[in-house]
C-alpha cells in the first residue's frame, strides 16, 4: 500500500504546483503526463501477484507466442464470421475475445517479455487515460485520484482486456461522442468489441448521450431498472453471460459500499443536472453516465459480475464530480474537494491493496 499512497501524494504534490497554482493549459498537459507517466510505471512493474488475473494473463501471453498466425486468424474467423462459441475452458486463450489473441501476437513480433507487455499495456490506458482527464475534466487532481482510489485496483493491475477495450472506446471513444464523429466511434467500438465484447454496452452511448438529464428521463431509467429486477435473477445472469461474464471470483460478496457510493453519485448527477447543463451542455453527457452507472450497479445484488459491465459509465464519476463541484461556491468548493480526496484516499486504505514490483517476486511462475 505504500507505493500506492507515495503515488497519491506525488500526485496532490504535482498538482498544488501544476493545476491549482495560476492554471494554464500547457501545465494541465504537464500535470497529466506526469500523474500517467507514474501510474504507468506503478502498472506496467508490478509483480504477478498483484492483481487476480496477473498470472494468468502471463499464461496466455506465452501460449499465444507459441500459436501459428494462421491459427490466431483461424479462431478470429471462426468467432467473427462463423458464430463458434467457447465450449470449454480451455479454449479460453483462442476462441474468447479473439481480437486480443491478435493483439498479443502482434507484440510478440516485438517481446517475448511479459514484463515489456505489461508496459505497454499500461502505456496505452494512461495515455489515452490522460488525453481523456486533459481533455474534459475541470479538476485534474481530484480525477486522477479518484481514478487511483477507486478504479485503479481493477483497470491498472488486474483485467487486461478489458482494460484495452476501455482504453480505446470509452477514454478515446468520449471524444469522438463530443465532436459527433460517428463513423469513427463505430470503428473504435469495434476494436474494443473483439478485445472484449463487453465493450458493446458503452456503445448504446452514442445516442443515449443526447438526452438530456431531467425527471422524465430519470423516470425512463428507473422504470427500465425496475423491470430488469423484476425479470429476475436468470435474466440478469443472461445479460452477464451475453456481455462475457460467468460469476467469478473477482466479485464474491455484493459490494454494498460501492454501491451506495453510485446510488448517491446517481442522485447527484440529477441534482446538479440542470445547472451544469445551463453552464456547459456538453457536460451534461457527464452526468448522463454517472447516472446509468447507477442503475446498472444497482444489478449487482442479483449478479456481482455486472460490477465489471457498469464500470465503462462509472469512469465518468472522473468527468462529473468536478463538474458538480464547480456549481459550488468557490469558499465551499475547496472544502467538499479536501474531503472528497480525504474520503476516497481512507477508503481505498480501508481495503489495504497490496503492491509488489516484479523483481521482487521473481520465483513465481
Amino acid at each position: 500500500m505504500v507505493v500506492y499512497l507515495c503515488n497519491i501524494f506525488l500526485i496532490l504534490l504535482w498538482g498544488a504546483f501544476l493545476v491549482y497554482y495560476k492554471p494554464n493549459k500547457r501545465k494541465k498537459a504537464l500535470f497529466c503526463t506526469v500523474a500517467s507517466f507514474q501510474w504507468t510505471l506503478i502498472s506496467g512493474l508490478r509483480g504477478l501477484s498483484v492483481g487476480a488475473d496477473t498470472l494468468n494473463y502471463r499464461r496466455s501471453f506465452n501460449a499465444i507466442g507459441t500459436y501459428s498466425w494462421s491459427k490466431v486468424f483461424h479462431a478470429f474467423f471462426e468467432v467473427y464470421f462463423r458464430g463458434r462459441a467457447v465450449e470449454d475452458i480451455s479454449e479460453n486463450t483462442l476462441y474468447k475475445d479473439p481480437g486480443y489473441a491478435v493483439f498479443v501476437k502482434f507484440v510478440h513480433i516485438f517481446t517475448d517479455n511479459y514484463q515489456v507487455y505489461l508496459l505497454i499495456v499500461a502505456a496505452i490506458l494512461f495515455i489515452s487515460l490522460g488525453y481523456f482527464v486533459y481533455k474534459h475534466s475541470q479538476d485534474a487532481v481530484f480525477s486522477y485520484i479518484l481514478f487511483s482510489c477507486l478504479f485503479s485496483g481493477f483497470y491498472a493491475v488486474t483485467g487486461i482486456r478489458q482494460t484495452l477495450a476501455t482504453a480505446l472506446i470509452v477514454f478515446i471513444g468520449y471524444s469522438l461522442i463530443q465532436d459527433k464523429k460517428f463513423v469513427k466511434f463505430v470503428i473504435v467500438a469495434a476494436l474494443a468489441f473483439i478485445l472484449h465484447k463487453s465493450s458493446i454496452i458503452f456503445a448504446f452511448f452514442y445516442f443515449l448521450s443526447k438526452i438530456k438529464v431531467n425527471w422524465k428521463y430519470v423516470a425512463a431509467v428507473l422504470a427500465a431498472l425496475a423491470v430488469t429486477l423484476t425479470a429476475g435473477a436468470p435474466f440478469i445472469l443472461r445479460i452477464g453471460q451475453m456481455f462475457g461474464y460467468e460469476r467469478d471470483e473477482v466479485y464474491e460478496s455484493t459490494p454494498y459500499v460501492y454501491l451506495v457510493l453510485m446510488t448517491l453519485m446517481a442522485v447527484a448527477a440529477v441534482i446538479f443536472a440542470k445547472r451544469v447543463q445551463a453552464a456547459d451542455p456538453k457536460r451534461g453527457k457527464e452526468l448522463n453516465a454517472v447516472l446509468l452507472a447507477g442503475a446498472l450497479t444497482a444489478l449487482t445484488v442479483v449478479d456481482q459480475s455486472m460490477m465489471r459491465v457498469q464500470q465503462y459509465y462509472a469512469l465518468f464519476l472522473m468527468l462529473a464530480i468536478p463538474s458538480m463541484l464547480q456549481c459550488l461556491e468557490k469558499r465551499f468548493r475547496w472544502i467538499v474537494t479536501l474531503l472528497g480526496e480525504g474520503a476516497l484516499i481512507a477508503l481505498m486504505m480501508q481495503n489495504h491493496p497490496q503492491y509488489v514490483f516484479f523483481w521482487q517476486e521473481s520465483h513465481l511462475l
